[in-house]
């Protein structure tokens, strides 16, 4: 049975010959247990908590072969109701993403891009329609110099939406 002090996050728990090392120190827990045990075909170690009540934490290898133990991540901290992640925030043009922010729309556009004019008219329509950001498909060199003028147009009609290029690469452009 090994014994020791390891933080609640277990971030930057190692094992070498049974001894635990950590790295930082936050809210340290006593652990009164460390099993390890053969699970589908994994070795996987299992720390109880001293504290009665408190969960168990599954630890499993960050990588085969690899004396870094992690603790098992769950797919989602609840079937029943949604949690968003921490995220940074990331600008697109004029729109936040991620963090605190709400969920964006984006779409793309079925026009060919070259079609300056159909473009415009159909960003107009989706942006009207409520998206936050719209996707154009630019598979050349004519396409990427329609998006300026596409752009342009857009703004001097008061549509301030994001256009991202959906590149397609073309190794004859290099």
């Amino acid at each position: 049975m090994a014994s020791g002090t390891v933080p609640t996050s277990f971030s930057s728990l190692k094992t070498w010959d049974s001894n635990l090392g950590f790295a930082k120190n936050v809210d340290f827990v006593r652990v009164s247990d460390l099993k390890s045990m053969k699970a589908a075909k994994k070795r996987v170690s299992i720390i109880r908590n001293s504290n009665p009540g408190q969960d168990i934490v599954e630890l499993q290898p960050a990588s085969p072969g690899s004396p870094l133990l992690v603790p098992r991540q769950k797919y989602c901290e609840s079937l029943h109701k949604t949690v968003r992640r921490k995220t940074s925030t990331v600008m697109v043009g004029n729109v936040a993403l991620g963090s605190e922010h709400p969920i964006r729309i984006q779409t793309m556009t079925t026009t060919d891009t070259k079609d300056i004019a159909g473009t415009v008219e159909q960003v107009m329509r989706i942006a009207d329609k409520g998206a936050d950001i719209v996707r154009i498909t630019v598979q050349g060199k004519k396409e990427a110099d329609a998006c300026f003028e596409i752009k342009n147009t857009l703004v001097q009609k008061n549509y301030n939406i994001p256009l991202v290029a959906d590149i397609h690469f073309a190794s004859t452009y290099i």
